[in-house]
């Protein structure tokens, strides 16, 4: 049996170690985003014949050329081919379902074609610049991607040389362009004008390989899909143990201990957790039951009955954030070696997660499964404010343990209200007396010295239901008696009447 510096040493293990086993944000896309610089020159071509109403062009003749600018894109990735195409300068491309394995290098071919129309009164021609870039991509997961590329052309410059010349820029490359050129001698009629080119910009493109079917998490010992309390029972199957291949060894270090069990319970949020669920005839029943202790806090324990041993379960609550705070989540003593794991949540949320260890450990069937504990954050606060959120459980046999239904006993106060003693005692001249009322009633409180005479009564009228506690809400003494006189040292009494219940007590003044 696991004895309780265990427990307690899991109980602060959720809080010191929950930051460095934070449930990891699993990145199912995988962004590579890089600038290639391109530089392409155009094979020398002859363009023409030419022919302008049968003269000879002279040198220095302007030629204005209209150029319409295209693309493709041609992927190769991990030997699965496709295609995109584009306008002017920018690129876009998505492929089908392509299967990877995890680890395994995966070459990525990428070859861009950019076409331009050129169009003009003395010729028309169609050339075509390409450009190629190779890299590898390592998958992190196996399984099937979708990868999508997308690019814009910016910083383009094309320029012509030979016996015409000129060049054209573009902060971003766009669809059209108008590219003044000289000829730089004489084109007799019907001649053909030989010409070189260059195509220069910068290509910023991202391609994005995204996770179609998501990885099972190594805290998902089961494989069902989910975190919960079943993966649970799966690691105290194995808590304790030592060596290679263990299940429950989830974080690598060759053993099972409490840093695996708070690695797999911190990422119930992210699986699940203790999602509210179907609720199934003849199932388990849970129950929450509030009642208010005489310290003015909020005790919520969780009961259950199940036709299962339980081994694991994970309790989620809604409460009014505003007027209480979550102060301790324990176990309840029906698994009495149990291993509870609170869980961080956000305000308004208390959640406690907890396994047997070891497993078959007999049951305190009249115990809580959990207990949770809240402090009052005004005087309002009220007992009913708790709700479910939802509720797990397993079975030693790590599997679920179905929920036949989630209620609560919202209003369990005591017979009586609380009436607190007084303090400061000793006090010296002021004391206040705290209490409570269940529902408006009138207040009051007799003083008495120590010889049983009446010193002073205050009667605080009839009051709303709610906590007196702090100095300002509860009964007030400033230690004179009915006349406005100092009492002096000694040994007092009082008698405090509200909600239909009365108490004495006992305080000293000493001046």
């Amino acid at each position: 049996m696991v004895n309780r510096a265990v427990i307690r040493a899991v109980w602060a293990a959720a809080f010191l170690l929950a930051p460095f086993y934070a449930p990891a944000q699993d990145n199912l896309t995988t962004v590579d985003q890089r600038a290639y610089d391109i530089s392409v020159d155009m094979e020398q071509q002859r363009i023409g014949p030419i022919n302008f109403l049968g003269l000879t062009i002279p040198e220095e003749f302007p030629v204005r050329l209209n150029l319409t600018i295209s693309n493709k894109v041609s992927l190769d990735v991990c030997g699965n081919m496709f295609e995109g195409e584009g306008k002017g300068g920018t690129f876009a491309a998505a492929s089908d379902a392509v299967t990877v394995t995890a680890g395994e290098v995966c070459s990525v071919v990428e070859r861009y074609t950019i076409n331009i129309d050129i169009d003009s009164l003395l010729v028309s021609a169609e050339l075509a610049f390409q450009h190629e870039e190779t890299w590898n991509w390592t998958p992190e997961h196996t399984g099937t991607y979708r990868f999508s590329m997308n690019g814009k052309l910016v910083d383009g410059k094309f320029e012509m040389t030979g016996d015409a010349a000129g060049s054209v820029a573009q902060a971003v490359v766009g669809t059209t362009a108008v590219l003044d050129l000289k000829t730089t001698r004489a084109l007799p009629p019907d001649d053909f004008a030989v010409v070189d080119g260059k195509f220069t910009a910068t290509l910023n493109r991202t391609a994005e390989m995204t996770l179609l079917t998501p990885p099972i998490p190594p805290e998902d010992l089961n494989e069902d899909g989910r975190v919960d309390t079943s993966d649970l029972v799966l690691i105290a199957r194995d808590f304790g143990k030592t060596g290679a291949n263990l299940t429950g060894d989830l974080t690598g270090d060759g053993a099972v201990d409490i840093a695996d069990l708070v690695y797999a319970a911190v990422r119930f949020s992210n699986a699940g957790g203790a999602q509210a669920p179907a609720l199934r005839v003849g199932g388990a029943r849970l129950w929450l039951v509030e009642s208010r202790l005489p310290s003015g806090m909020l005790r919520v324990d969780i009961k259950a009955r199940s036709p299962a041993a339980v081994a694991a379960f994970d309790i989620e609550l809604d409460y009014d954030a505003a007027a209480w705070e979550l102060a301790a989540a324990r176990s309840g003593g029906r698994l009495p070696s149990a291993a509870a794991i609170p869980i961080r949540s956000k305000a308004g949320t208390a959640r406690l997660a907890g396994v047997s260890i070891p497993l078959g450990v007999p049951e305190r069937l009249d115990r809580p499964l959990a207990s949770f504990w809240f402090r009052p954050l005004t005087q309002e606060a009220s007992v009913g404010s708790v709700r479910w959120r939802g509720g797990q459980l397993s079975g030693l046999d790590a599997r679920r343990i179905p929920v036949g239904s989630l209620s609560s006993v919202p209003h369990m106060y005591r017979d009586r209200p609380f009436i607190g003693r007084s303090y400061p005692n000793p006090f010296n001249p002021e004391v206040w007396i705290p209490f409570e009322l269940l529902e408006p009633s009138p207040v009051r409180v007799s003083i008495y010295a120590s010889n049983g005479r009446l010193a002073r009564v205050l009667d605080l009228g009839r009051l709303p239901a709610g906590l007196y506690l702090q100095p300002g809400r509860a009964a007030h003494w400033d230690g004179r008696n009915a006349l406005g006189e100092p009492m002096g040292s000694g040994l007092y009494f009082y008698r405090i009447e509200a909600g239909g219940t009365s108490r004495v007590g006992r305080m000293l003044m000493v001046k």
